[in-house]
C-alpha cells in the first residue's frame, strides 16, 4: 500500500515546557523515516516550520488555522488530503516501513487501543483523564447530542498513528470529530475550571470519542503496533534518559 506520512507541529499550542528537546525528538522521528524512504511531509506554523527546514521535504503553513484541541491539526490534515494519508506523531520513531493489514476490509487504523485492563484504568485518571472526561461529558449529558457517545467505553484509540482507508467512515469520523470538539471548547470547556484537567482533555477527546463510534458502528478497525516494529514514547516516556540517547544518536547519524 503507497501511502504519505505527515507531521504537525503548533507551537501556538504550547504544550511542552522543553520545546527545545520536543523539536529534536520531531525530527529524530522525520530523520528515522527518511531514511526508510519516505518523503517528509509538515504541517505547522511558521514558528515550528522554522526548526525542521533541513529535513522536511514538503511544508503547510497552519499559521492562519486555529486549533482547539491536540488532534484538531492532525484530524485537519485528513480534511485536507486523500486516503493515502498517514499522520504519525513526533514522538514515534518507526524501525522499518509500515504495513498496513487486511486492507480490503479495515477501514481505520490507529495506533494502539488503550482499554480499561491498562490505560483505562481509573487509577490512571491522574496521568491521562480519561476518568474526568467520562465524568463531565456526563455531567454536561453529552449523550443528548452526541447518541453515539459512550460514558464509560472500555477502549479508546491512541491517535500516534492515523489511516483512513475508507473515505464514508473518514467523512463521519471528521464530521463527528468536528462537532464535539465544538461542543467541548463552546459548552463545557468555558465552564469548568482551567487547569490540567481540562488540558489533559484537549488531548485524549478524539481518542476517547472514536473508540465508542468503534464501538457503536462495529466500525472494522485494525491496530497497527503489534504488528509493526516501532517506538511510541508517549507521555512521560519521550522524557526518560533511553529516549533522550535514541533521538541524539538518529540525529547524529543523520547528520542534523
Amino acid at each position: 500500500m503507497d501511502v504519505n506520512l505527515f507531521w504537525s507541529y503548533d507551537s501556538r499550542m504550547n504544550l511542552y515546557q522543553d520545546s527545545g528537546y520536543m523539536m529534536d525528538l520531531y525530527r529524530s522521528s522525520m530523520a528515522r523515516a527518511k531514511s526508510l524512504g519516505y518523503k517528509i511531509n509538515f504541517y505547522g506554523d511558521k514558528n515550528a516550520i522554522g526548526y525542521f527546514s533541513r529535513i522536511v521535504d514538503e511544508f503547510y503553513d497552519t499559521s492562519d488555522e486555529i486549533f482547539g484541541v491536540v488532534d484538531d491539526l492532525k484530524l485537519h490534515i485528513h480534511s485536507q488530503q486523500g486516503l493515502e494519508c498517514v499522520t504519525i506523531d513526533g514522538d514515534l520513531i518507526l524501525e522499518e516501513r509500515l504495513q498496513f493489514p487486511n486492507s480490503d476490509s479495515v477501514h481505520v487504523y490507529f495506533d494502539f487501543p488503550e482499554t480499561k485492563k491498562d490505560i483505562l484504568k481509573e487509577e490512571n485518571n491522574i496521568y491521562n483523564g480519561y476518568g474526568d472526561l467520562k465524568r463531565i461529558f456526563e455531567k454536561y449529558s453529552a449523550k443528548d447530542s452526541f447518541p453515539l457517545f459512550n460514558y464509560d467505553n472500555d477502549f479508546a484509540c491512541n491517535t500516534g498513528i492515523i489511516k483512513f482507508n475508507n473515505q464514508e467512515t473518514k467523512d463521519l469520523f471528521l464530521s463527528e470529530f468536528k462537532k464535539i470538539q465544538t461542543y467541548f471548547t463552546h459548552s463545557v470547556e468555558p465552564s469548568e475550571n482551567p487547569g490540567f484537567q481540562m488540558r489533559q482533555i484537549k488531548f485524549i477527546l478524539a481518542q476517547y470519542y472514536y473508540g465508542c463510534l468503534i464501538k457503536n458502528l462495529s466500525v472494522p478497525t485494525s491496530f497497527l503496533s503489534g504488528i509493526n516494529r516501532y517506538e511510541h514514547f508517549y507521555g512521560n516516556k519521550k522524557f526518560e534518559t533511553r529516549t533522550k540517547y535514541l533521538v541524539y544518536k538518529i540525529l547524529l547519524e543523520s547528520g542534523l
